[in-house]
């Protein structure tokens, strides 16, 4: 089990590495002025589009279909959300057909709490997943035992 064990620990490391990171930015962020932001903003967005287009390789190219289908799916949620974003969202929060900027600001600040709560618990499942991994290995590990 200790492949696994450590494969869990490698994955915990990144991730919560990946959580500092976006916490100090975001942190930076609320304190400097709107250029800084654009900037961050945009050297944001190439990282999300090169995860993306890693995504969309392993959705086309993967071998396992597993990886393929999930990256897939991944891909489509992302899609979706941003179209509500940017088509829908300022429209649902206002039931007048308006599209200021408080509407767009405002639908902003809600995709990004649904974000926040999203990753959070899409945190909760990776952790019932590893769990489950990491039972199922131990099940495997008594039945050999018992059988030797």
């Amino acid at each position: 089990m200790s492949a696994g064990k450590e494969l869990f620990s490698t994955k915990l490391r990144e991730l919560e590495q990946e959580h500092e990171r976006i916490r100090s930015r975001l942190r930076l962020c609320q304190l400097a002025d709107r250029h800084q932001v654009r900037q961050e903003l945009d050297c944001l967005t190439r990282e999300i589009d090169e995860t993306d287009a890693a995504l969309q390789m392993a959705a086309d190219t993967s071998h396992s279909p597993a990886v393929a289908a999930l990256s897939a799916v991944q891909l489509e949620y992302q899609q979706r959300m941003e179209a509500i974003l940017r088509e829908k969202l300022p429209r649902y929060l206002h039931c007048a057909a308006t599209d200021t900027a408080s509407d767009r600001a405002e639908a902003a600040a809600l995709y990004a709490e649904y974000a926040m709560d999203f990753a959070a618990q899409a945190m909760r499942r990776a952790l019932q997943s590893a769990l489950a991994a990491v039972e199922l290995q131990l099940d495997l590990e008594e039945t050999e035992a018992a059988a030797t």
